[in-house]
C-alpha cells in the first residue's frame, strides 16, 4: 500500500465494523484498529475526541486515511 497511515475507530460488537475490519483484511490494507468499547479512561476519551472531531455524528465505524 501507500505511505498513509489508516486508523480504524470501531465498536467490538458492531456488526459494520466488523465488515469493515474484514475489508480491510482481505485487501491488506495495514489499519491501525481501535476498538473504542474496550478502552480506558484517557485512552477512551482521547478516541472519543478524535472521532468526533473528523466525524461530528459520532457514529462506528469511523476510518481515518492521513
Amino acid at each position: 500500500m501507500s505511505d498513509k497511515e489508516v486508523r480504524l475507530y470501531a465498536i467490538s460488537t458492531c456488526a459494520w465494523c466488523k465488515r469493515t475490519k474484514r475489508i480491510l483484511e482481505e485487501n491488506k490494507i495495514e489499519a491501525q484498529i481501535v476498538d473504542v468499547d474496550l478502552l480506558d479512561g484517557d485512552e477512551k476519551e482521547a478516541a472519543r475526541t478524535e472521532v468526533a472531531r473528523v466525524n461530528p455524528r459520532r457514529s462506528y465505524p469511523t476510518l481515518i486515511v492521513k
